[in-house]
């Protein structure tokens, strides 16, 4: 039977992402579940939206090898999304606060 992770197990997946904020800007839509030894943990992770997607795909392999490092027999799967949030209310530290400024 699947069942959602324990709240401890969830709390250390926000932990590890919370980490990389400035390099990121949000994480929404988390998701986990145990199915047998296995933990499924799926999220949509919001990048600066001027992140390449070199940039993007480095910080989704990053989460996931740190995600994996903390807890064993983990699949996890990120949702990538670009910030539509107002630059001046972006807790991220990228260049788009600075070419909506010249704007």
């Amino acid at each position: 039977m699947d069942i959602r992770l324990p709240a401890a197990e969830e709390d250390t997946v926000r932990t590890c992402i919370r980490e990389h904020m400035g390099q990121l800007v949000d994480f929404h839509e988390l998701r986990t579940r145990k199915s047998g030894d296995r933990r499924h943990i799926h999220l949509h992770l919001v990048m600066p939206k001027n992140a390449s997607v070199n940039e993007a795909h480095s910080m989704c392999d990053h989460l996931e090898e740190d995600i994996q490092s903390r807890l064993q027999r983990v699949n996890v799967v990120i949702h990538v999304e670009p910030c539509d949030v107002a630059c001046g209310d972006c807790s991220a530290s990228c260049s788009c606060r600075d070419n909506d400024s010249k704007g």
